[in-house]
């Protein structure tokens, strides 16, 4: 059987976009939480990092983007905010963690801190659902999940990656009729660009983000009803910073699973 294509389509346009948290700086990363998913995840490309929102990063600037249960979130903290919070992630004990803790199951995922110490390197530590002892990573975790600021407001990136899937989607309830909005951007891009593909990407601009915001809410993905069939969507927006764009257009191809 010929493997399906994963294609990717970047589009740009330069549009004024509305007024959204950003940072003061070009930033450098003070504390960051990330979460790699393991093999059984509902998008194949949901293993790249231009696919995967870290959980939780606070830059030396004081900005911070942050997921909570239902959508990302953003604020400008002043420094000295900003190192308190590094600071209690050290009392909390990262220093005692080990560097890394792969685990031999393959089908987890995997969990990483990245912390600037006193010294300005940046200390990463990586574990497992499975990794010993979980006292420590447990007690940072809650912090960083538990997380909120009253000042903070929704984050609107520059740029973001939107994944259309076409194989694959998934909904909790398979019985019900799926309700979701109509597709706010072009009806072609629900369109498979070459046979046999089952997901394809495009980098949108922060105006097209908000357009896909307003219409799935704060979620990370939803289900859309395309005329060729069900097409479930991802928005991952991009962290100040970041450049994905050659990662998104050299993604390669994936087999049917």
């Amino acid at each position: 059987m010929r493997p399906a294509k994963i294609t990717i389509l970047a589009g740009f346009l330069l549009l004024a976009g509305s007024s959204h948290a950003t940072p003061a700086s070009e930033p450098q990363i003070l504390v960051q939480f990330d979460q790699e998913p393991g093999t059984f995840t509902h998008f194949v490309l949901s293993t790249e990092v231009f696919a995967r929102m870290p959980v939780f990063t606070l830059y030396d600037n004081g900005f911070l983007v942050h997921l909570t249960s239902d959508s990302v979130m953003a604020v400008q903290l002043s420094r000295e905010e900003a190192r308190r919070i590094r600071d209690h992630v050290l009392e909390l004990g990262f220093m005692s963690l080990p560097a890394m803790h792969r685990a031999p199951v393959m089908d987890v995922g995997l969990s990483k801190m990245r912390v600037r110490v006193p010294s300005d390197e940046v200390r990463e530590v990586q574990y497992t659902l499975y990794s010993e002892p979980r006292d420590v990573s447990d007690s940072i975790e809650t912090f960083l999940f538990g997380y909120h600021h009253p000042e903070e407001v929704p984050y609107i990136p520059e740029r973001s990656t939107l994944v259309i899937s076409a194989n694959r989607v998934w909904h909790p309830n398979p019985s019900q009729p799926i309700k979701d909005p109509d597709w706010p951007l072009s009806a072609d891009m629900m369109l498979p660009p070459m046979e046999g593909t089952i997901e394809w990407a495009f980098i949108l601009n922060r105006v097209d983000y908000g357009k896909v915001r307003a219409q799935i809410g704060s979620r990370m993905h939803s289900i859309f009803q395309a005329k060729e069939g069900l097409r479930q969507v991802l928005v991952r927006p991009w962290l100040p910073g970041e450049d994905y764009e050659k990662e998104v257009l050299s993604s390669g191809t994936f087999p049917r699973r």
